[in-house]
């Protein structure tokens, strides 16, 4: 099996399990919700959209049905056109970004309704950290010289070796620095700016640093 297949099927179970554990977490905390589910105030803060603890789940189950469908349908009309080339594989790659997002879609949703009042600063860190821990997770196993989806730059294109490192290194990286800032802000250690300057510093300068040492160290054989 080619690694562009292994790869595709994760994300296929991976969107699979957070279909099924939010279907599971809104079974659980239904009986302690009460009857309204408060999605939007105004100006005036006044609630002016809501679902009731019912229709909420059964609204959130549809949009992540549908757009599981959706994706893979795509994603399987790409297979048969390229082959399973790349373009399948990005194409599937986004259900697991979209069923997680709509994970936590739910548990703001939840915990909101049951009257916690979640302060903005740790629903920040909260989706930055959740972001490179996903990203992290399928860093490796996405396909070598991937059009839209990577760390692409002159020195990961231009060797196969050195695409490879970068992205095992910086998969680990992301990992660590998502659990990390996770700990922090429930610790109430860490402030939004500086956790998204940690986001930038990680996603950013931190492949680009990488990928040039990796490039000079395989290819001229430098330390």
């Amino acid at each position: 099996m080619s690694e562009v297949e292994v790869g595709t099927k994760k994300f296929d179970r991976f969107s699979i399990v957070a279909i099924v554990l939010t279907a599971i977490t809104w079974v659980v905390f239904i009986p302690f919700l009460p009857w309204t589910i408060p999605l939007h105030y105004d100006n005036q803060n006044q609630l002016d959209l809501y679902l009731n603890k019912v229709t909420a789940p059964i609204v959130i189950m549809l949009v992540m049905i549908v757009s599981y469908i959706v994706i893979k349908r795509k994603a399987q009309r790409d297979k048969q056109h390229k082959k399973l080339g790349n373009v399948s594989f990005n194409t599937a790659f986004w259900n697991p970004m979209a069923q997680s997002f709509i994970y936590l879609i739910s548990l703001l949703m939840i915990f909101h309704a049951q009257g916690y009042n979640i302060i903005n600063n740790f629903i920040g860190i909260l989706i930055l950290s959740f972001l490179l821990i996903l990203w992290g997770n399928y860093l490796q196993i996405i396909p070598v010289n991937s059009k839209n989806i990577g760390i692409r730059n002159q020195w990961t294109s231009a060797n196969e070796a050195v695409w490879k490192r970068t992205h095992r290194f910086v998969s680990r990286l992301f990992i660590a620095t998502g659990f990390v800032l996770l700990v922090l802000a429930l610790l109430q250690v860490i402030n939004s700016v500086t956790a998204l300057l940690v986001f930038a510093l990680v996603g950013g300068a931190a492949p680009f640093i990488y990928s040039k040492y990796a490039y000079q160290k395989i290819v001229h054989g430098k330390s």
